[in-house]
């Protein structure tokens, strides 16, 4: 059982946005070395410094309607909100802290791969592009890379 601290809940008015809808799988998006700015006013803590005990915590949705994680050595707090990732000042620098972003994915297209999806802020693989597409948010961006074999005849490894 998780050792979880509330910081502030509204129970009541909670739903299930956290949840991801029936043919969909979680995954989480990995920003090693970030943490957030303001992760929001509805938190949990959880003592908990396992990677894997914090995202069991952010799954199981009884905590709080999670939706990302900043993961630090002494635990993990949960959060109802994500990071703008429009807005270079959402995430900030912290050498031991590690944000992870929950993600809704087609179930036919996160089958076989990893639960936690390393990103890598600020790289970009010159001369690699093979098909640029429209993505209104950092999911479908990465759905679309899921699609890219089906859409655009080659299997994507890397999106942005």
């Amino acid at each position: 059982m998780l050792n979880a601290q509330a910081v502030l809940n509204n129970a009541a008015g909670r739903t299930s946005v956290g949840l991801c809808p029936e043919g969909e799988m979680v995954r989480y998006v990995a920003l090693k070395g970030r943490e957030r700015t303001n992760p929001g006013s509805e938190t949990h803590f959880v003592n908990s410094n396992s990677g894997e005990k914090c995202i069991e915590a952010c799954d199981d949705d009884e905590l709080i309607a999670c939706e990302s994680l900043v993961l630090t050595p002494s635990g993990c707090e949960l959060s109802t909100t994500r990071a703008s990732h429009a807005n270079a000042g959402d995430l900030n620098p912290a050498r031991n802290s590690t944000y992870l972003e929950k993600i809704c994915v087609p179930s036919v297209l996160a089958e076989g791969t990893e639960k936690i999806w390393p990103a890598v802020e600020n790289y970009i693989l010159v001369g690699h592009v093979l098909e640029v597409t429209d993505a209104p948010s950092f999911a479908e961006c990465l759905i679309a890379c899921l699609h890219s074999e089906q859409d655009f005849g080659f299997l994507c490894k890397s999106a942005m």
